[in-house]
């Protein structure tokens, strides 16, 4: 399993999803815009990445082009799976309702989350069993 993205590295990565094959000065003048990072800090991101196995670095010319080994989606499924494991199911639904509280949704989004949810209804349980080790939530309590 690869390690985790850190906050900063996760603005790299962005970067590179959404141009690959940049080299540093481009990676760098992307993040400038948006966050006070000297161009050493974003050197030191892309190596922390390299490091990780997350992305590649490719001798071109003079300069290296750096390029993700795993797609947004990848890394976000992944992400999302994690922050699952790490809660006891029986707050799932509660904590995903927050979560869509809180995002940014369409009318289109919204219509596929509905068509969803009714599908998933007619197979859901009634009740979900705790999933955590004793002491972990309060489900035992």
């Amino acid at each position: 399993m690869k390690a985790m993205i850190s906050q900063a590295e996760w603005q790299v990565m962005r970067v590179l999803w959404a141009h690959p094959g940049s080299g540093s000065s481009q990676i760098i003048d992307f993040l400038q815009a948006d966050f006070d990072w000297k161009p050493s800090t974003v050197k030191t991101l892309l190596t922390r990445l390299k490091d990780k196995g997350l992305i590649e670095a490719q001798v071109d010319g003079k300069r290296f082009v750096y390029r993700a080994l795993a797609s947004e989606e990848q890394e976000l499924d992944k992400l999302g799976r994690e922050w699952l494991a790490n809660q006891c199911q029986t707050k799932h639904g509660q904590h995903l309702l927050q979560l869509l509280q809180q995002a940014s949704l369409t009318q289109s989004d919204l219509e596929r989350l509905i068509a969803w949810a009714q599908e998933a209804q007619v197979t859901a349980p009634v009740d979900l069993a705790c999933n955590c080790l004793p002491g972990q939530c309060d489900c035992h309590a």
